[in-house]
This record gives structure tokens, C-alpha cells and sequence, in this order.
């Protein structure tokens, strides 16, 4: 059977809601909860205790973004004697759909919202699987966070491609939660979605070809203004592998960056369609009439220039490959969409919601939004993640009683357009464009940096928890290019430092958790190659340069102020922080101790001592060999022959800072080593003769122009503890010799089963407990707990890191990474020998 394309009868075979319940924020007085629908609809959000009693609702009419989309995030808020929802107890939630007259549709709603007794979350999702067998709730279930930090579970995750390798790790939390759903204090309270929700650079050819057909039927087709040849066309117009000469880097075209450009989403449709596929199972064709290999070779092989049949057959395999993954994909969506329906959710972009690499530098953010097609992609992305991400985050940003609210205004411009034309005119392009911050390539290379025009969205937000608060930071859109060009950014302007994480609520002793999409710092091959990142690319391109907080660098002694700024200090004991981030495709762990009398920017004496704890959990799907490389190398690993002289050995490091502007100048002597501040405030401590320092070295010969003003110990951290299998399966018998001649099918059969089950095998050493192992490469999530000490009034606070993926055979394993947050850490003793500040 060939494929078939959305149409009239297949819609109407489905069910009225497209994606979700997707629960999103969740606070004492509110439940927001969002929907994808195929028809417009009042929408009633109810939420229900455990006995399905009504503790409070509300309702919202849904957006009209196409003829057949409809989108809504409707928030029930508790009102005048209403109860609040508490803590260690487990609520419910459900939804009726009432549709216009004028649809013909019967309303699926009671006569009376009030004494209605049946709801129709069900109905409207041909009863698609939402709740957990076993369980007294017979609805989506939630429960809040606590008001102890020991009873807090939160999960993390980023990085989810469709068509990646492995098996889709957001699926993990499916079991999580079923195993604790009776127990409002052990499972887990909420999720947190750190980056690259969808990949839209990063397209399988076949996927992109159901992403177009979708949005050309739910919404419309898009006409897209083309460079360099100036006649517009329509997004169904081109098919995969015909986008790369639109979007590529050269004279005269829009100049994206990224290597993954063949199959890149470009209409507001594509990218609206595919957090609908990401996040759900319902518009997916049955596997026996999705998009096979020679239906892309078919559409594609006109725009494909192969040398060789040698190429041709490896074209084909990549082809083929995608469709595996994207099979293996879809096989746990069911999963993924009941994880959604039944844990709060707060999620923010990284780059692949627009594009690899957005706003990286000044010049891929110049090019970018110079070109009139380069424009409306990151217009059409951000609408997106306004609509699919954003809503949820924050639904105040969206009240329908405020019609001066940025996000109101948005869905006002973008509800029910009389045309396709009227989308794309250049009145409301511009508006929208205002609103959701895209830049021009004029205001980028004018200003040197991207930011926000007044009255516009916020991306970064806070979410309140009685025990924790968490700061989910924005780095993407108020970026500075202080050495312009190519160069490396600073991740947030210095104003930014405050308005996002200083000024925020107040923490009166609340553990503070703050999200950042990119690592502080990143693992040791990603720093190295970013050191000798002219080098380092043209062995190999590395994506992440210049994405992550480097040490030492401005913006990392910002950032350090700005999070001893927000937790305060005190005398004798140590403030804490965890930062949670993604981005790299593999999990580790750090711990910094910082340490200041006078900070980076103080005006004045100002006292420091922070432990922050750094926990990377990703991806969720995107392994590669180089990710399995790093679990098998760890943090020196580095791809090709030359990872050995570019990636140092994993020991201590340790940094001085000064609080001067860096300006070449020399501060010092430190072991034979003369200490410069260039681009940075901070230096790291590194003897000139590496047998140095040592008690049997020479004397010290340090002298300083004037004392430092702070200090960072930093350690990379390895495994604590493995849920994972000590002994290896034994080998099977090796197959029977080969006669003369070719092999026969039996025989070909039995090398593979051998190959793979030692393949198997090698990894499953890999990730032996018996080993030490500092990196996790294969698909994994995060689950963040708060052990209580054995001594609560004088045990060490813990932080533990567990990461959870899968064995090959798809066995769930766990390791753990335990930080220490108490100003002396037995594990990573402080080294007399390297000087740091006492405040």
C-alpha cells in the first residue's frame, strides 16, 4: 500500500483532539492545561480531587491558526472560597469540548457545566491512554510539589529528534510515575523540558514529508519569499533535499549555519505540526502507509547530486535508517502522551526550535534575520513555541481579559486568519515579529547583540515551589556580541543578570534551582575545541562552540554574582545552587565552590561561598557514536587522533579572579607561570612545569600586583552508585565454518545474532558498575531528588543526580551522582598547594 495523504476522510477518522492534555503550569490556585484540536471549541477545564469532587474550573475558547487547528491552553483558577490545592494529596483533572452551532458538530457538554457528572476528555481523545491501571483515578492525575526538599522529585531532560538514534528516553518516566502515581510524596512532582523540544534543522526526509502534508491540510500552504531568487513559493513546492541551496551560507542566500539544512522546516505549519507529531501519536499514518524509502528517493532525486552508485546506495541507507528510528519513535508516543497528561510541564527553547546555532555569534545572528526568508523562519519557529511551549510556561503572559498583554495580542493576530495572505501581509509580520523578538539584520549589526522590543514577550519565567524555586532562564534572545564577528557571545547582556535571576521573587530559604539551556561549564572536549576552535573545525564541526558558559570568562563571573547574589551569605556555611542543563547529548555532573571577598563588578566589599552543583541530563534522543564515545572515555574523550593533545586529563581545577576589567594586562607570577587577564577576569591556576606545585617543589616565588578577589574549585564528578548488571551474558557458540562459496542465509543470520550480541555485550561493559564512569552518552533522563543525611542536623545536604536510559536490549538502568553542597567536600579536599580566597 503507498502512502496516503491527509485528507477529508482520514481527519474525520480522528479524534477532535489532535495533542494532548498536555499539563502544564500548576500552582495552588491554577491548572493550565493545553490542547490541540481539529474544531473550534469553548474548552471547560475542571479539576477534581481524588474523589472527583469539583474543586475549581475554567474555561477559554481555543485559537484558530488554521482552518482545521485549533489551539488552547486553558487555565482553571481557583476563585472566592474555592479551596487551594495542597500539597501530598493527589488531584485530577478533565475537560468537555462545546462546539458552535454552526459546525454541525453535536456539543459533547452536559445541559449544566455545574451539575455535569461525565466529562469528555475521553470522548474528545477516542480514549487514548491517559490514566494508569491499578489506581483509584480514573482521570489525568498531579500532585504539587512539597513543602519538605526532601520529598521533592523533579525530572529533566532535553535534546528529542524524532529520528535519532536509540530508544526515546522521555518514555522512562511513563514507568516513574505509574510505580508512585498512589504517592503524592515519592513520585515524581515535575518535569522540566530544558531544550530542543522539536528539531527543525534536523528533519528525516520522511517525517518532513508528513509534516508538510499535514500543514498544507490543517492549515494552508505557506508562500515563502525566496533568496536569491526573489519569486515566492509554496512550502509544499519543496520537498526534502530541495532546501539546502535556499538556506545554506553563501553570497546572497539567507546564510543558516547549520550542517542539517536538506530537510529544514521553513512554514509556520511544518513547525506547528511538528510539536503535534512530537507530542502525539494521532496524526501518524499507520506504519504500513507512512513514507517509505522509495516514496523519498521518488520526490527527492531530482535535488540530489550523487557521485558515485557507492553514494546513491549510502543515500538510500540514511533514508532507510531514519524510518527505523522514526518507527521506534512513534511506538512510544502513547507513552509519552500519558507522561504529558499526568506531571506538570515547563519547558524552554534552545536553538533547534529555529534553527543549529541561532543567535550563536553576531554573525549567524546577522544573517539570519537579514534576508526576508531567514525572517519568517524564526518567525514562523517562535510563533510555534509561542503557541506549543510558551502558553503553558506562563498563561498569564495570555489572559483573554487583558487584551494589552503581549501574549493576547499575539493570539489576537493570529486567530482566525481570512487568508493565508493575511498571515504573512507585511503590517502583521512585522507585528508579530515584534512580539515574539525577531530582530533585523540592520538592529544586530547595529547594536551588537539581539534583544527585546518594549512590550514584547518573556521567555524567562519562575516557577514557585514552597520548599524550591526554580529560574528557567532565557540566553537565546538577550545575547551581546562584545568581540563581534565569529566570535564568542556573552549569553546574556549585563543588565540580564539581574532582571532574570537577582530580581526574581524572593528565596527566604528556599532551595534555588535555575535552568540554563547551555553548560557551566561544558564537558572538557567541548571547552578544548571552543579554546582551538579554528583548529578543532577543521578536523570536525563542532555545534556547541561558543554555546556554553565558559570558565574563565566575563559572563561566567557575572553569572557566579548574579547566584551569590540571589542566595545571600553566610558566615561558616556554604549558600547552594543547582543548575540544571542539556544541550550536549550526554549526562554528567559538577560541583564549583566559589569563593569571593570582593566579587567580579562589586563596588565594595562583598563576601561569597557558593557550591553549585551542575546536572546535565540529555538527550533524550539523539545518541551518537561520539556520545557513546564520551561513556566509554569520559571526560578526556575526544573524537579522531588528536582528542589526546587537545583534552587535558580530568583533575581539580582551580581559578583566581580579580574584580578589574580585563584588558591583556599581567596581575602575576603563580609556580613560574605569568598570570594575564584576557577576555577574562580570571585565571586558571597551572603550574609551569606540571610536576609543580608539590611539597618537594620549589620554593614559592609568587607575587601578585594586588591579592585576588575570588576563587572557583571546580570538579568534574563521576558515579556514585549503578543500577546496573555486574556480570555480562556469555557469548553464544561462534557460527560453523564457512564452506567455500557464499554464505548461506541460515549462516548470515547466525554472524549477525554473534555480531550483535557482542556488540551488546561491549556495551553493556561500558556501563559496568566495576568500571569508573564519568559520562552517560546513550539516550537518557534526569531525576533529581534530595536525599535526607544521615545526620540531619549535622550530615552533609546531597544533591543526587539520578540518570536514568536504557540498556540495548531495553532493560531501564540508573547512576547516580552524588554532590556534596557543604563548603568542605571529602570527596574534592581543597589542594593547600593552589591559592584560593577565605571570605
Amino acid at each position: 500500500m503507498t502512502w496516503q495523504y491527509l485528507n477529508s476522510k482520514t481527519l474525520s477518522e480522528k479524534p477532535n483532539v489532535l495533542a494532548g492534555p498536555i499539563l502544564r503550569k500548576v500552582t495552588p490556585d491554577s491548572v493550565t492545561v493545553w490542547f490541540s484540536l481539529q474544531k473550534k471549541a469553548t474548552v471547560t477545564l475542571m479539576v477534581l480531587d481524588s474523589t472527583g469532587k469539583r474543586v475549581f474550573d475554567g474555561k477559554r475558547e481555543t485559537i484558530a491558526v488554521g482552518p482545521n487547528l485549533h489551539i488552547v491552553a486553558v487555565t482553571a483558577r481557583r476563585k472566592a472560597g474555592e479551596s487551594e490545592l495542597v500539597e501530598n494529596a493527589v488531584y485530577m483533572y478533565d475537560a468537555v469540548f462545546e462546539y458552535p452551532t454552526d459546525t454541525n458538530t453535536p456539543s459533547l457538554i452536559d445541559d449544566s457545566i455545574a451539575a455535569a457528572t461525565t466529562f469528555t476528555t475521553a470522548t474528545g481523545t477516542h480514549k487514548a491512554l491517559l490514566t494508569y491501571p491499578n489506581t483509584p483515578y480514573d482521570r489525568p492525575s498531579f500532585c504539587l510539589p512539597p513543602a519538605n526538599i526532601y520529598s521533592l522529585r523533579i525530572l529533566h531532560g532535553s535534546c528529542r529528534k524524532p529520528s535519532g538514534d536509540g530508544l526515546d528516553a522521555l518514555a522512562i518516566a511513563d514507568t516513574l510515575i505509574e510505580e508512585k502515581v498512589n504517592s503524592p510524596l515519592q513520585r515524581p512532582q515535575q518535569l522540566l523540558m530544558t531544550g530542543d523540544q522539536i528539531y527543525a534543522d534536523d528533519v528525516a526526509a520522511s517525517l518532513l514529508m508528513m509534516l508538510t502534508d499535514a500543514a498544507k491540510f490543517l492549515m494552508w500552504d505557506e508562500l515563502l519569499p525566496l533568496v536569491p531568487i526573489q519569486t515566492p513559493m509554496l512550502a509544499s513546492g519543496l520537498p526534502p533535499f530541495s532546501r539546502r541551496g535556499i538556506l545554506e551560507m553563501e553570497d546572497g542566500k539567507a546564510k543558516f549555519s547549520s550542517e542539517d539544512l536538506s530537510c529544514h522546516l521553513m512554514s509556520l505549519g511544518e513547525y506547528l505540526c511538528m510539536y503535534l507529531f512530537a507530542w502525539s501519536d494521532v496524526l501518524w499514518p499507520p506504519q504500513d502507509v507512512m513514507p517509505t524509502k522509495d516514496d523519498v528517493v521518488k520526490i527527492s532525486s531530482a535535488f540530489v547530486t550523487l557521485d558515485n552508485k557507492n553514494d546513491y546506495r549510502g543515500f538510500k541507507r540514511g533514508i532507510e535508517n531514519d524510518i527505523q528510528q522514526l518507527i521506534k519513535f512513534r511506538a512510544t508516543l502513547p507513552n509519552v502522551r500519558r507522561v504529558l497528561a499526568n506531571i506538570p510541564s515547563y519547558m524552554i527553547f534552545d536553538d533547534h526550535e529555529v534553527t543549529d546555532d541561532w543567535n550563536m555569534t553576531e554573525y549567524t545572528a546577522y544573517h539570519l534575520c537579514a534576508t526576508d526568508i531567514g525572517r519568517r523562519i524564526v518567525q514562523n519557529a517562535l510563533v510555534a513555541y509561542s503557541l506549543c511551549q510558551h502558553w503553558g510556561n506562563v498563561p498569564e503572559q495570555f489572559l483573554e481579559t487583558d487584551a494589552s498583554l503581549p501574549g493576547t495580542r499575539l493570539l489576537a493576530l493570529l486567530n482566525s486568519p481570512t487568508t493565508p495572505a493575511d498571515y504573512v501581509s507585511k503590517e502583521k509580520s512585522d507585528a508579530i515579529c515584534s512580539l515574539v523578538n525577531v530582530p533585523t539584520g540592520t538592529e544586530v549589526e547595529k547594536n551588537h547583540r539581539v534583544d527585546h522590543h518594549p512590550g514584547s514577550l518573556s521567555y524567562n519565567y519562575t516557577i514557585e515551589g514552597t520548599a524550591h524555586q526554580i529560574i528557567v532562564t532565557d540566553t537565546r534572545t538577550f545575547r551581546t556580541y562584545p568581540w563581534g564577528g565569529g566570535e564568542a557571545p556573552d549569553l546574556l547582556a549585563p543588565a540580564q543578570f539581574a532582571a532574570q535571576i537577582v530580581k526574581t521573587p524572593a528565596l527566604d530559604g528556599r532551595m534555588l534551582i535555575v535552568v540554563l539551556t547551555t553548560n557551566a561549564p561544558p564537558v572538557q572536549p567541548i571547552r578544548a575545541a571552543t579554546d582551538l576552535h579554528e583548529v578543532s573545525n577543521n578536523i570536525k564541526h563542532f555545534p556547541d562552540i561558543h554555546e556554553a558558559w565558559d570558565l574563565p570568562s566575563v559572563a561566567f563571573d557575572r553569572l557566579a554574582k548574579a547566584l551569590s547574589d540571589k542566595v545571600g551569605f553566610s558566615q561558616g556555611a556554604s549558600a547552594k545552587v543547582v543548575l540544571l542543563s542539556g544541550d550536549v547529548h550526554t549526562a554528567f555532573a559538577s560541583r564549583l565552590h566559589y569563593k569571593a571577598t570582593k566579587r567580579f563588578e562589586d563596588t565594595g566589599t562583598q563576601h561569597a561561598n557558593v557550591v553549585i552543583a551542575q546536572l546535565v541530563a540529555s538527550s533524550f534522543k539523539k545518541q551518537t557514536g561520539d556520545t557513546i564515545g564520551q561513556q566509554r572515555g569520559g571526560y578526556q574523550y575526544a573524537p579522531y587522533h588528536l582528542g589526546p593533545v587537545m583534552v587535558p586529563p580530568h583533575v581539580t581545577e582551580y581559578y583566581i579572579g580579580w574584580n578589574v576589567p580585563a584588558s591583556g594586562q599581567k596581575m602575576g607570577e603563580w609556580y613560574g607561570r605569568r598570570l594575564y587577564l584576557d577576555r577574562a577576569s580570571s585565571v586558571r591556576l597551572i603550574p609551569a612545569n606540571p610536576a609543580w606545585p608539590n611539597p618537594s617543589g620549589p620554593p614559592q616565588e609568587d607575587w601578585f600586583i594586588q591579592s585576588p578577589d575570588f576563587s572557583y574549585q571546580f570538579d568534574y564528578l563521576t558515579m556514585t552508585n549503578g543500577g546496573v548488571p555486574k556480570t555480562l551474558q556469555p557469548l553464544p557458540p561462534p557460527p560453523p565454518w564457512q564452506k567455500p562459496g557464499a554464505p548461506t542465509k541460515d549462516e548470515l543470520k547466525e554472524t549477525a545474532h554473534v555480531f550483535r550480541f557482542a556488540r551488546d555485550n561491549y556495551r553493556q561493559h561500558n556501563l559496568d558498575p566495576a568500571v569508573i564512569r564519568h559520562i552517560i552518552g546513550v539516550n537518557n533522563m534526569g531525576d533529581l531528588s534530595f536525599p535526607i543525611p544521615p545526620a540531619p542536623q549535622t550530615g552533609p545536604f546531597i544533591v543526587n543526580h539520578r540518570v536514568r536510559f536504557r540498556s540495548p536490549g531495553g532493560e531501564q538502568l540508573f547512576v547516580d551522582y552524588a554532590v556534596n553542597m557543604e563548603t568542605i567536600d571529602s570527596a574534592h579536599p581543597a589542594d593547600p598547594n593552589y591559592l584560593q580566597v577565605t571570605p
